[in-house]
């Protein structure tokens, strides 16, 4: 499978539009769906993801100028930075400017070398549904320092580092590392984030094996960010209680013991959420075999519970004034009527879900279930692309 070279060529035009030259190199940066591992990584867990064929296609050059100026396709403003101010803005928060400034500040504090450059993007990877484009877009910044100034030896790690510190400290989003991880590593990614040390899988035959649906419920999650926070605040008091910070060092048999008392003291959702992540890390095992050993009716039926376990114990696919719950009722319909691995997709609340089936027409099936909802589907493959610098032009 190759490149959408359309999509390099509008973005080289757009270069020369903007900057009146042509680019010196060509980047990408894949979205990724999260196979199994809800919410895991935040204490530390295990989880499976992957990086799959949407792109954010980028043309660039380095310039002397000690700048970042970015022009996006479908934004009218460009991202301009001087790259000598490197403090957080509040005023920046939740912005694409706060994110390259963030990238650059890491590398700066960790003593990598910086410098600027020009830029023209484009994004196959449609926002506010789950697919990390915010995460794509750190990690492209991150790989074109490592190429330009870095001699292109900033390890997967560091640039999912770096990538992750830009979204919680600039972009004041509480993220887990799992969306920058994957897209940095690229390709099928187990995760154990206790021991940080991503086994990389060339499971090519996942596209042979499986077909991987994205369902877009049509509601972004952009706004939901204080949902999304309360479930590691939730999981934060039940540590507490064991006078642990993560919930990867809290015993699960002492866990077990004590949760009527603990009920009592928190309440019952913090307790659920916590059984969960116990739970959904020993999933992640089962489903890594289950792939490795091609029992994929194993490992569908694993996703299945993940999903379950999402909806009704980490309590991530509706919130307190959620008119329509369109989330949590087109997972119920997928789930009831089909014999599918279907969950909630990412950070949950709205957004979208993923389901994965064994066979191409089961895209009719979905298609039937769904008939009375106003979603959007959208297949999805293993990307063939890793993350970074594909090509010198000039």
């Amino acid at each position: 499978m190759s490149l959408d070279t359309n999509k390099f060529s509008l973005v080289v035009r757009g270069f020369l539009e903007h900057f009146k030259t042509s680019p010196k190199d060509l980047f990408i940066a894949p979205g990724r769906v999260e196979i199994v591992g809800n919410h895991t990584d935040h204490q530390h867990g295990k989880t499976l993801s992957m990086t799959i064929d949407r792109y954010i296609y980028a043309a660039v050059s380095p310039n002397d100028d000690f700048k970042v100026v970015s022009h996006n396709k479908g934004y009218k403003a460009a991202i301009e930075i001087d790259l000598n101010d490197l403090e957080v803005k509040e005023s920046e928060y939740s912005t694409s400017v706060a994110l390259v400034r963030g990238v650059y500040a890491y590398f700066k504090n960790h003593g990598y070398n910086i410098g600027g450059f020009n830029s023209f993007s484009l994004s196959t990877i449609l926002g506010g549904m789950g697919l990390s484009s915010s995460a794509a877009f750190e990690v492209l910044i991150a790989k074109i320092i490592s190429y330009y100034y870095n001699n292109n030896e900033i390890s997967d790690l560091e640039i999912a580092k770096a990538s992750q510190f830009a979204e919680q400290v600039y972009f004041n989003k509480p993220c887990g590392l799992l969306d920058q991880m994957t897209i940095s590593y690229g390709g099928v990614v187990y995760s154990d984030f206790n021991e940080l040390s991503p086994v990389q899988a060339n499971l090519e035959q996942i596209n042979d094996k499986l077909n991987f649906f994205v369902i877009n419920t049509g509601k972004s999650h952009a706004k939901l960010t204080p949902h999304y926070a309360k479930i590691t605040q939730d999981l934060a008091r039940v540590c507490d209680q064991f006078g642990q910070k993560l919930l990867i060092d809290v015993d699960e048999t002492a866990f077990n013991s004590r949760y009527n008392e603990l009920k009592e003291k928190l309440g019952e959702r913090p307790l659920k959420r916590a059984l969960h992540i116990f739970s959904e890390n020993k999933r992640v095992i089962s489903a890594w075999n289950a792939l490795n050993n091609h029992h994929i009716d194993d490992f569908i039926e694993t996703i299945r519970q993940s999903g379950l376990s999402s909806r009704n114990y980490l309590q991530n696919l509706t919130y307190p004034g959620d008119k329509d719950k369109q989330l949590i009722n087109v997972y119920d319909k997928l789930f009831k009527n089909t014999n599918f691995g279907v969950r909630v997709n990412g950070g949950g609340f709205a957004g979208t879900l993923i389901v994965m089936t064994k066979h191409k027409k089961d895209k009719f099936i979905i298609e039937s279930v769904l008939t009375d909802t106003n979603v959007k589907i959208l297949e999805v493959k293993l990307a063939s692309f890793k993350s970074g610098h594909v090509q010198t032009l000039s």
